[in-house]
């Protein structure tokens, strides 16, 4: 397992990178602090600014783009390196983007490990392809190149073939027509389409 020498963890990440998972797994190892998975997509922010005023013992994951709408204390945290920090990215940015579509289509962005999914074919149309792609896009760009100093610095492809790994969510299942959709996908990346 990773060491944590200061509080709080900041997981700073982009969307389909496993950085739930992430979280999930340092909760499972520090059962002593709190955790919150981005109090701002989940109607949980006024309870994680009054948690993180009075106290650091606490696990922050979100996407990074989005830390304009957390308060300063926390952006001061980020910035002046005074939080335990993390970046989790993917180093296939395609499989992101397939993934991001997959979920844009079925609105389904966390899956219970002991949930089964119905197999379904997912349509393959242009415009949502673009937008998974400039939205997975601007996310990583932020991501990579924002100067910020990382306590630690991980990968998807890393993280899940990891021996510490408390899987609590699911890895995203895929539909039927997934080949197809990833090849579409690549060839709109490469222009073909």
């Amino acid at each position: 397992m990773y060491q944590i020498n200061k509080f709080p963890v900041i997981i700073l990440s982009s969307p389909r990178t496993g950085s739930t998972l992430l979280a999930q797994t340092i909760k499972s190892k520090y059962s002593n602090l709190k955790l919150f998975v981005e109090p701002d997509a989940s109607n949980a922010m006024n309870d994680f600014i009054d948690y993180s005023t009075n106290s650091n013992q606490y696990i922050l994951k979100f996407h990074l783009k989005q830390f304009f709408k957390f308060p300063q204390h926390i952006n001061k945290k980020i910035f002046n390196n005074d939080a335990f920090l993390i970046r989790i990215r993917r180093k296939n940015e395609l499989d992101q983007i397939v993934s991001n579509y997959i979920e844009l289509y079925r609105n389904i962005w966390y899956y219970d490990k002991d949930t089964t999914y119905k197999e379904e074919i997912i349509p393959i149309d242009l415009d949502s392809i673009k937008l998974s792609i400039s939205t997975v896009r601007q996310y990583n760009n932020i991501l990579n190149n924002l100067n910020i100093k990382y306590d630690l610095d991980l990968y998807y492809e890393n993280l899940i073939t990891g021996e510490d790994i408390h899987f609590t969510s699911g890895i995203t299942p895929k539909p039927i027509n997934h080949n197809q959709l990833y090849q579409a996908i690549e060839e709109h990346l490469l222009g073909k389409i």
